[in-house]
């Protein structure tokens, strides 16, 4: 039952791969931590909670094992739940950090944390101990919302682009070529985006954006795509960056996810120390990686990856320093961002 629950939601982000989503657990009426011990006392990411989430798994482990030669029917079905529930919540968290860690928009609560942790005190936001009163209804209505609004707060108007529509056996294009307000940026996380209006555009059509890291603890990154391309083909592309001091960024290039795994055939990422021009390291299927200084202080990061399916997805991270952390607490790093260029190789 844990493996089909997780192989759903897996299932449903293969659906709708450009939509953004917000994965929860179901809230319960009883005391929240008897269920989940001290595991969201600790801020996420923490070794903290990555120690109590062992714990805890080992333990549900040891508590089902008192129960395995028992017979399946209602007197044993609150060990079965148990186990079920503890289990999905902290593979559901894996689940969504794997899906964000490779470019999709994917959050995960647990939103039982947002009612008291005592029973009684639970009771009155829940009409049975799995249905939620209009009062409960309430609170997560409000939390959903919030979480919406704010990441579209994050897009505003002015930084609406679209990726080029790629047609032909030698196309070229920029990431800017339908720029409308209508079309918006395919991933964009912990960034405000700002016109730079002091730089010339070093790809046609595009005019250069100001990347600046939220003071959030997350990815900070703006994704780009394009379609229509030669399903297994191979594409050179050529990010555009201009280094704010000290400043470091990461490059990722993948094709679709395939439904059946889950990830993308074709995937790697370059890092670059940006006020040295260098490349840093790279990883995965991008070929022929590199970095080159351009004319008024610009990088050119380059690499070829494959498109099984015809497209392809290009994130630009900023990255917190030397450490290569992708996840970090913005605190205003920015560099800026010129577009995107693809050339299909021969």
């Amino acid at each position: 039952m844990l493996a089909f629950y997780l192989a759903a939601e897996r299932g449903m982000l293969n659906l709708f791969p450009r939509a953004r989503y917000i994965l929860s657990t179901q809230p319960v009426v009883n005391q929240f931590t008897g269920d989940f011990n001290d595991i969201y006392q600790y801020p996420l990411g923490s070794p903290e909670r990555k120690a109590a989430i062992e714990k805890r798994t080992k333990d549900l482990e040891d508590y089902l094992t008192q129960h395995e030669n028992q017979m399946c029917d209602q007197a044993t079905a609150q060990p079965a739940g148990t186990y079920i529930f503890g289990n999905s919540a902290v593979r559901l968290e894996q689940l969504a950090d794997e899906e964000a860690a490779s470019g999709r928009v994917v959050a995960y609560y647990n939103i039982g944390t947002l009612f008291p942790d005592p029973r009684p005190e639970r009771m009155p936001y829940f009409i049975d101990p799995v249905h939620l009163s209009d009062k409960g209804m309430d609170v997560i209505g409000k939390f959903y919302a919030e979480k919406i609004l704010a990441t579209d707060h994050e897009r505003p108007a002015a930084a609406i682009v679209a990726a080029a529509d790629v047609v032909g056996p030698a196309a070229s294009a920029s990431a800017d070529r339908a720029q409308t307000e209508e079309q918006a940026w395919d991933y964009l996380a912990g960034l405000t985006v700002e016109d730079e209006t002091a730089e010339a555009p070093v790809v046609a059509g595009f005019q250069p954006r100001r990347l600046t890291a939220t003071p959030t603890a997350s990815r900070h990154g703006l994704g780009v795509r394009f379609d229509h391309l030669k399903p297994g083909g191979t594409y050179h592309l050529t990010v555009w960056l201009k280094s704010a001091p000290n400043a470091w960024a990461m490059i990722e290039g993948r094709d679709s996810n395939d439904p059946a795994t889950g990830r993308p055939p074709h995937y790697g990422a370059a890092s670059y120390n940006l006020a040295q021009a260098v490349m840093t390291a790279s990883s995965g299927d991008l070929a022929n990686p590199g970095a080159a200084p351009a004319k008024d202080g610009w990088i050119k990061g380059t690499f070829d990856i494959k498109t099984k399916d015809g497209h392809i997805f290009v994130t630009a991270n900023l990255l917190e320093g030397s450490n290569g952390l992708i996840n970090f607490q913005g605190a205003g790093q920015s560099v800026v961002f010129g577009g995107v260029e693809i050339d299909e190789r021969e």
